[in-house]
């Protein structure tokens, strides 16, 4: 990709659905894209071999990830784009933490056409989910995603509740459906029931990982509380 992606902090992955019957990477490639600083996804198109990639489409939604570090979530609920046998159109989803993975048509990833509206999530106080960027003790940068009701008022005080584990920033616009908890906390029946959840990224050091998830936490809480909105004596 001629370097575009370490430049500009993107992370590509090959779309080649071809693969298993025609193993030859042929141009123009379909490619995923993922930006970690800012978690937008999208699609660009790869003309030539060594050349820049042209994007199509990025922006505050998931669509399709290749590689994430502790989101395997991401694979349940995220559909591969998938050609028509005769034609250059492609099926995919959509979603975002408000809004429910519904299916879309697109013959060139930059216009999507919506062939469904499914949309039970407004049925329910639903979340919010918000990045936040801080820096620890160290001026180390530290990543979390915040989660809010969808009736949060800025001027209430909230109770907040920690829950971490690995990275899982990258899962901020992932739709998270109701279900049974499965190691994790019921993330949705605390935030429709009136608190604030914070999933801060583990920060890793080599043969420091424990002080790594001890400083993140710590780092975080102490960012959280400048808020006005959170409740300092129920963390």
């Amino acid at each position: 990709t001629n370097g575009l992606g370490r430049t500009n902090h993107i992370i590509f992955g090959i779309h080649n659905p071809d693969y298993f019957t025609e193993p030859i990477i042929k141009t123009p490639l379909i490619l995923y894209a993922f930006a970690p600083e800012n978690k937008q996804n999208g699609f660009y198109k790869l003309n030539r071999l060594g050349q820049d990639p042209i994007m199509d489409r990025m922006d505050d939604a998931c669509y399709y990830i290749e590689r994430m570090e502790g989101g395997w979530n991401w694979y349940v609920h995220s559909q591969v784009p998938i050609k028509a046998a005769n034609a250059n159109v492609y099926l995919l989803t959509r979603q975002t933490a408000t809004e429910y993975p519904n299916l879309y048509l697109t013959i060139d990833f930059a216009h999507l056409q919506k062939i469904s509206d499914l949309h039970p999530e407004r049925s329910y106080n639903w979340i919010t989910s918000e990045l936040i960027n801080w820096k620890n003790k160290d001026g180390e940068s530290e990543q979390g995603v915040l989660y809010k009701p969808e009736n949060f008022d800025p001027y209430k005080k909230y109770p907040v509740i920690f829950t971490y584990y690995e990275r899982r920033s990258d899962e901020l616009q992932m739709y998270i459906p109701p279900d049974w908890p499965t190691g994790q906390i019921n993330l949705l029946y605390f935030v429709s029931n009136g608190y604030l959840v914070f999933v801060p990224d583990m920060n890793y050091h080599w043969q420091h990982n424990g002080e790594g998830a001890v400083e993140a936490v710590v780092s975080g809480r102490k960012y959280l509380s400048k808020f006005p909105y959170i409740d300092t004596t129920k963390i």
